[in-house]
């Protein structure tokens, strides 16, 4: 496998409202087919670019040089939601995307979990069955919004949608596409900012404590989306008593 060219690595000042960071960034690999070694390899590179980006910071405030040296590790629950384990600095959420020849990854610091997703308008043309996972009312919000096709205003929400589950760990296996949706939208200098909400059944069922809507950031990537969701979360996981002890406190970012 060739990996081309460098990581791209990409402060969103928008995150850095709530007092912390969530770095993104991008590497394009050279094969189409990726083994589990391959997407491995190049997950650790994400991380060790997106770990010595947050270290600029860190280095002024407690003297921590981040070097080439640092040793990383990627971990997953039986969920798949990956950690992040920096030897001698702690544990990070980390979240991961692929698409079209590239990779996108996010890191979040402190006490905050992040989700990352890309996805491209091409993947929803006909026959994709869009009432499995949109509402009407939720394309209709950005087919009027900002001129987007059906097809389009699909890859957005798709996007935004999968960044949110990815940042609260959960993934589609425990809450269905049509259980999260959209309230609002609006576009921003160089972003679009849209609001979810949860359904009841499932905002109960997985202790969802916040009713207020969740906010989500997504960027026009060339031909697709790239949305990023933060959470703050308190949580005990123990999925045989039908998820009872999940508790998630989601704090949506300031508008």
């Amino acid at each position: 496998m060739i990996i081309q060219g460098k990581c791209e690595t990409i402060r969103s000042k928008k995150f850095g409202a709530l007092g912390s960071e969530v770095f993104y960034s991008r590497i394009s690999y050279g094969s189409r087919n990726l083994s589990s070694e391959d997407r491995r390899k190049i997950k650790l590179k994400l991380a060790r670019c997106m770990v010595t980006a947050m270290g600029v910071k860190s280095r002024l405030e407690n003297d921590f040089l981040i070097s080439n040296n640092l040793v990383l590790n990627i971990r997953s629950d039986y969920l798949g939601k990956p950690t992040l384990e920096v030897l001698g600095w702690g544990d990070f959420s980390i979240s991961f995307s692929y698409g079209l020849g590239e990779v996108w990854g996010a890191i979040a610091n402190a006490n905050l979990t992040c989700g990352i997703d890309v996805a491209f308008p091409l993947e929803f043309l006909p026959p994709y069955p869009l009432q499995r996972a949109f509402r009407p009312g939720e394309l209709e919000i950005l087919s009027a919004f900002n001129n987007f096709s059906l097809s389009g205003a699909a890859g957005f929400l798709w996007s935004a949608k999968e960044s949110l589950i990815k940042a609260l760990g959960i993934g589609f296996n425990l809450c269905d596409p049509l259980d999260l949706f959209l309230v609002s939208a609006k576009s921003c200098d160089e972003y679009f900012q849209s609001y979810f909400s949860f359904s009841p059944a499932v905002g109960s069922r997985l202790g969802i404590q916040d009713p207020l809507p969740v906010q989500t950031v997504t960027r026009l990537e060339g031909a697709g989306f790239v949305s990023l969701s933060v959470v703050e979360s308190s949580e005990c996981r123990d999925w045989l008593h039908v998820y009872k002890s999940l508790q998630h406190r989601i704090t949506g970012l300031p508008q």
